[in-house]
């Protein structure tokens, strides 16, 4: 990634207006804005990992879901036509780029689904649906990484988002493992109503 260019996450629907706030394109990078820019233009198109906001830090967490909620999902709850588009969709407000470190598709980018955990009421409630490259998605999904083969590029990679030493990492990955532990213990409800609300998609 070309270090003075700042990429940006624009769908379709926003490029005149970030063409109206002097936001640049290449046909080969996309959106950017360079670091002299004015960042508060841009925020809602900026990835995570250049929003430099406290409350977003760290910016690629490592997360495994609980065994008890592996195939129950948004993909495994609603019909394959209506994933499609919910993904396609996604895909495309994110203007086809990852939403946390900015990269574009290598070849192509995935959706995944951010859950919230209430250890009260046993609820996994869906908070959005994002899109992510192939390794920042991964991070969510170490299990999965591992049996791909890819654990170690993953891991490399939330270094490189995070800013992150080795160090730093092992005390996330140590809290990760815990955390994935003790939820593995617990059946949690899934509550998907966030695609029916007016944040949603809606099915699209």
């Amino acid at each position: 990634m070309d270090e003075q260019r700042i990429p940006l996450c624009v769908p379709w629907f926003d490029e005149k207006e970030v063409f109206s706030l002097n936001g640049r394109y290449d046909k080969d990078f996309g959106f950017y804005i360079t670091a002299d820019d004015y960042y508060d233009d841009f925020y809602n198109w900026l990835p995570v990992m250049f929003r430099q906001d406290e409350r977003d830090y760290p910016f690629l967490k490592p997360e495994m879901l609980p065994v008890t909620s592996w195939e129950d999902n948004v993909r495994t709850r609603v019909k394959k036509e209506h994933w499609d588009k919910l993904r396609k969709y996604c895909y495309a407000a994110a203007g086809h780029r990852c939403e946390i470190c900015g990269k574009r598709g290598d070849p192509y980018i995935e959706c995944h689904e951010l859950w919230t955990f209430d250890s009260a009421t046993k609820t996994q409630k869906l908070k959005k649906l994002i899109a992510l490259c192939k390794l920042c998605h991964k991070a969510h999904h170490l299990g999965y990484a591992r049996r791909l083969g890819i654990y170690n590029d993953v891991l490399r990679h939330m270094m490189w988002v995070n800013d992150w030493t080795e160090k730093q990492l092992d005390i996330e990955l140590d809290a990760a493992w815990k955390l994935w532990q003790e939820r593995s213990t617990q059946k949690w409800k899934l509550d998907i109503d966030w695609l029916f609300s007016p944040g949603g998609y809606r099915y699209v």
